[in-house]
């Protein structure tokens, strides 16, 4: 049993060491991700301060920890998109998103099935668990990096698709392996079934909750952000009880309380002046603008967004330095290695073929556009799906053998090759005057 007094030490050292790495790799533009990592590996493995063996009930909290971190990062992630500024690039992300994301999962399906000669199944559990960026990961990179907003924007939405569809395939193929029969049909009905529920659920809810703190305003404004962070667990534990994707929902939600409680940012065109004849649509926008202006408009958005800044600092410093501490040593064996590195390398040269799908984003100026395009290319960090579906297994009492060790590892390699990516790309770049913001 883990002594209390040294659990808060250990927490309080994880904060404090989590500003210092932040604020020091920011200088020399490396993400913080990698150095939280190496921490976790110290205290955990390779000193054993902590017992975080797998079967151990430090490492079955993996499921836990993720739903923690994904629910705080992506509802502050949600927070600061512009939902007009989403509206103009979601349709290249989008195919950005599915082609990259599913010729990533074949690709490394069959080269995981030909070199561990898993059953094709079991590979593609794996290569798709694999195949799309962190969700939890992208917001330190699109902080960190000098980019245009719909770049930045771009790779945050491509980070959210990719983590629900990293968990929701390999889960639906989880069911396979224990006997169930699902047609290529019916999973496809039922990704789309996930994703659209997913990003219903969070909007109802968030127009539910921006309701009910306009409505009772004077009573509870203090407590604010105390009780949407409730609401936030509570969004995501609905979702997850419903069979939709919690990281999809949390989002939505997210980017819903922050575009239509602040409606200085949703709806600065309604109060234009209408030219003579306008349409039966620009009077319902209007009409849409006075409704939410009344009802859904809360004054506290900006006191919500800088708490929620804070928290998500905190939850994902320490989930990447749990990913650390949960990564299996028995993993550092020549075989294992080599695939991490070859499956790391195909993740890379795919971002590159496909980067022209948002190339209308990037900018043309020669120095801009070769830095942006590496950026674009090195955003390879894994890090939630993989360490889920890893725990999720092993619960489910499916062995597959070496299964969790090469998630970890494949975490491991894909977090070191961004963070020397992005430090390679900047190393001869003097710093850029851009504010560096999500949106």
């Amino acid at each position: 049993m883990i002594n209390v007094n040294f659990l808060f030490l250990f927490i309080a050292g994880i904060s404090f060491l989590g500003f210092i790495v932040n604020a020091l790799f920011d200088k020399l533009r490396i993400t913080n991700i990698l150095p939280l990592m190496i921490i976790g590996l110290i205290v955990g493995p390779i000193l054993g301060i902590i017992n975080t063996a797998p079967g151990s009930t430090f490492s079955s909290l993996a499921p836990l920890v993720g739903a923690i971190a994904i629910s705080f990062v992506l509802f502050e992630a949600g927070l600061n998109i512009n939902i007009f500024r989403l509206s103009k690039v979601i349709v290249k992300a989008t195919k950005f998103t599915f082609v990259v994301e599913i010729i990533t999962g074949i690709l490394l399906s069959l080269g995981i099935y030909l070199a561990l000669r898993w059953s094709i199944v079991e590979a593609l559990i794996a290569g798709f668990a694999l195949a799309g960026p962190s969700s939890v990961a992208v917001p330190t990179l699109v902080k960190l990096v000098d980019a245009p907003p719909e770049i930045k924007t771009s790779l945050m939405y491509e980070g959210v698709a990719t983590d629900s569809l990293s968990l929701i395939v390999p889960l639906f193929l989880f069911s396979v392996l224990a006997g169930a029969t699902i047609s290529p049909s019916a999973l496809a009905t039922d990704l789309l079934i996930v994703i659209v529920g997913s990003v219903v659920l969070g909007v109802v809810l968030a127009v539910l909750w921006l309701y009910i703190l306009n409505k009772f305003r004077r009573f509870i404004r203090m407590y604010s952000w105390m009780l949407t962070i409730s609401i936030v667990l509570a969004t995501y534990g609905l979702s997850e009880v419903f069979g939709l994707s919690g990281a999809l929902t949390i989002f939505a939600f997210g980017l819903a309380f922050s575009n239509i409680g602040n409606n200085a940012m949703s709806f600065k065109n309604t109060s234009r002046p209408k030219a003579a004849g306008s349409s039966a649509a620009a009077i319902l926008e209007g009409a849409a603008g006075e409704i939410i202006k009344k009802y859904l408009t809360i004054p506290n958005i900006n006191y919500i967004k800088n708490y929620q800044r804070e928290i998500a600092f905190f939850t994902s410093t320490f989930f990447f330095v749990y990913i650390g501490m949960i990564f299996s040593i028995s993993a550092l064996t020549i075989l294992p290695v080599v695939i991490a590195i070859l499956l790391t390398a195909i993740i890379v040269l795919l971002r590159m073929i496909f980067i022209p799908i948002i190339g209308g984003f990037i900018p043309k100026d020669q120095p801009r556009n070769t830095l942006i395009k590496r950026v674009i290319s090195f955003d390879v960090a894994r890090g939630f799906s993989p360490a889920v579906i890893a725990t999720v297994a092993i619960s489910m009492g499916i062995v597959i053998p070496g299964f969790a060790d090469l998630m970890f590892l494949v975490i491991f390699v894909t977090n070191l090759v961004m963070s020397i990516g992005i430090f390679a790309s900047y190393k001869s770049k003097p710093r850029s005057s851009l504010p560096v913001t999500i949106a």
